[in-house]
């Protein structure tokens, strides 16, 4: 009998202990996020909505407003901008656990922290997802600035990534960086990687909505070259840019 009595107690005091230590862990993980992470989390959970826009790189130019008026697209535009493939794959469990019918994920992606091989493995996981890839557009001055050895690697990261990435089953991939009107035009830079609203509009517009900028493998290497040729110009001896398009 005591040590049934002497099981019982123990057992009631483990209980609350263990119950106290989860909800620690659950505020630290919930603490250790980013406030802008906590507000997406928030609004991926309570708000209705058949489209998200994920990034890597700042897209708070972009107007969500747009995307109801030129596509009929209620819009989540996350605040967070992602760091690596593994934020991306938490944001995307999330959405899919919201209860909402996502039909459309845009991602602004940066060649240099994912490859073609992890966004074919988060597309083959949602079948029922189409992907719009806007790749990255950081201004001629960033590309400019970059040491050699970070220049060669970037440069080889983007190339492989064009030439990869326009083949994955279930996405399309829009690509601006070798377009001069747009990256050696420092009017359309807030800064190196944050674009005008004007300037934002007009990426938004020439995506899938108007059907331009979009890398296929037929014309994949053809924009590498150009894009390779246009950045190690502008690394050599900047030419004069004579005016936007």
């Amino acid at each position: 009998m005591r040590t049934k009595d002497t099981g019982k107690s123990v057992l009631r005091f483990l209980l609350p202990v263990m119950l106290l230590f989860c909800c620690a862990v659950i505020t630290f993980l919930w603490l250790r996020l980013t406030v802008s992470q906590r507000r997406d989390y928030k609004r991926i959970a309570s708000e209705t909505y058949d489209t998200v826009f994920l990034s890597m790189y700042p897209i708070d130019t972009y107007d969500e407003a747009d995307y109801l008026y030129f596509r009929a697209m209620t819009i989540l535009k996350a605040e967070q901008i992602l760091p690596d493939f593994s934020s991306l794959k938490k944001y995307m469990k999330r959405i899919t656990q919201s209860g909402n019918q996502v039909s459309t994920v845009y991602l602004g992606l940066r060649p240099d922290k994912i490859t073609a091989d992890e966004l074919s493995s988060l597309a083959a996981a949602y079948p029922s997802i189409a992907f719009e890839v806007i790749v990255s557009y950081p201004s001629m001055e960033y590309w400019t600035g970059l040491s050699e050895g970070k220049y060669q690697k970037t440069l080889a990261a983007y190339c492989d990534f064009l030439t990869s990435a326009c083949a994955v089953t279930g996405t399309r991939i829009y690509f601006y960086s070798d377009a001069e009107w747009l990256t050696a035009n420092p009017s359309l830079y807030i800064n190196d990687w944050n674009l005008t609203a004007d300037a934002s509009k007009y990426i938004m517009t020439h995506s899938d909505y108007l059907g331009g900028y979009q890398v296929t493998p037929e014309n994949a290497a053809r924009l590498s070259s150009s894009f390779h040729e246009l950045v190690s110009t502008w690394r050599s001896a900047p030419p004069h840019l004579s005016g936007s398009e």
